[in-house]
């Protein structure tokens, strides 16, 4: 079997980027050839494989490796990426130069993917020992609107915990933040720019919203701190407003990007800001101020280090040569989704989260051997 790296390599080669939200089921081919690939990787090593459908044309693709004991794993790992335009190498070469395996997807996630697909090898030819019954999902659709793994989720997957692969290091990550995303409108009275008193401007009312949630909650978040991960985290990321150069504004909508730590609920992020517009509403009658539904909520999730999955992986990753590292991550993974299903989940890959995205995005061919042989370990430790 190839290595890891030299899996990583190829699938790297093959493009499988996101067309986002606003696209998806339009170009359907988007993971098609990595799906197409892993399936048939995964069928060489007498693995059962079975697709998932998605929406049309995108499919998670799912194999089991049968266990001898009663533990159940879950790995994985998703197979798309962002797109691959502005980098300043070429996105899709999987070229590896000096020890590193450069293009888009290398770090987010496809050495991961690979050293997952390079494990099972492993352990598909393993004939001793203990081993929990595995099961491998390569999910789509995890760059846009994690419908890959939600997927899965209402499907009743089964598992006692689970392995996600993402971009960490090699860390151990047992923490990760939560999202959750809406939008707040102001509205005005329309009136000709040249009597502007006569009109309410949406925008300038906006900008008393954004002056007072600056000052009013981005600014306590200092006060809240998780030990792994930091303070909470908001950003107003996007403003719309206006009709034409030479009318007063009657509109202006802003998306508020709100991180979560652990515990915070969709209730408690809007709460804190509604207060916040409350006490606007009452001091300027001229406010016509609204906020929206959120449209995106995925919970922040934590597992305790003594979890066996934990467990498993600290001496697995000891066997493999890698300092066992517990750490966070300030982004949102799929373990938010499986983890309200009650499977406790570990995040762990090779690459690092600042070359994931990025102009030059690569990973270690080092890294993705040592995270293929950590999952070797873990498999096995867990099944012990």
């Amino acid at each position: 079997m190839k290595s890891a790296s030299e899996l990583a390599s190829e699938l790297v080669a093959i493009p499988s980027p996101n067309p986002g939200p606003l696209a998806m089921g339009q170009e359907p081919s988007c993971e098609a050839e990595v799906a197409a690939f892993v399936a048939e990787l995964l069928e060489s090593l007498g693995l059962e494989v079975t697709r998932q459908s998605v929406t049309p044309g995108r499919d998670n693709i799912l194999a089991t490796l049968p266990g001898r004991t009663d533990a159940r794993l879950l790995l994985d790992a998703h197979m798309d990426t962002v797109p691959g335009e502005n980098m300043d190498i070429e996105p899709f070469s999987g070229e590896i130069v000096d020890g590193r395996i450069y293009g888009r997807g290398a770090a987010d996630t496809k050495g991961t993917l690979a050293a997952m697909l390079h494990a099972l090898g492993i352990l598909a030819g393993d004939r001793e020992g203990p081993l929990p019954t595995v099961t491998f999902v390569g999910s789509v659709d995890e760059e846009a609107g994690f419908s890959g793994i939600y997927k899965l989720a209402q499907s009743g997957v089964q598992a006692d915990a689970a392995l996600i692969g993402e971009p960490t290091g090699l860390a151990l990550v047992t923490a990760t933040r939560g999202v959750a995303r809406w939008q707040i409108e102001t509205h005005g009275v329309a009136a000709h720019t040249c009597h502007p008193e006569r009109g309410v401007n949406a925008i300038y009312k906006m900008t008393d919203v954004i002056s007072a949630l600056r000052r009013r909650v981005m600014d306590s978040f200092a006060e809240r701190r998780h030990p792994l991960l930091g303070s909470p985290q908001m950003t107003v990321s996007i403003i719309r407003g206006g009709r034409r150069c030479n009318i007063v504004p009657d509109e202006c909508t802003i998306d508020i990007d709100r991180r979560l730590l652990p515990g915070e609920t969709q209730e408690d992020a809007v709460g804190e800001v509604e207060a916040v517009l409350a006490d606007l509403r009452a001091a300027d009658p001229e406010l016509d101020v609204e906020m929206l539904k959120p449209y995106t909520f995925v919970p922040g999730t934590e597992i305790a280090e003594d979890a066996p999955i934990v467990q498993a992986a600290c001496r697995a990753a000891e066997d493999a040569g890698v300092s066992p590292r517990i750490a966070g991550v300030p982004f949102t993974t799929h373990a938010s989704v499986l983890s309200q299903r009650g499977i406790p989940c570990l995040v762990f890959g090779a690459g690092k989260a600042e070359q994931a995205h990025a102009a030059t995005e690569y990973v270690g061919v080092e890294e993705v051997e040592k995270a293929a042989d950590v999952i070797v370990g873990l498999c096995k430790s867990f099944g012990g």
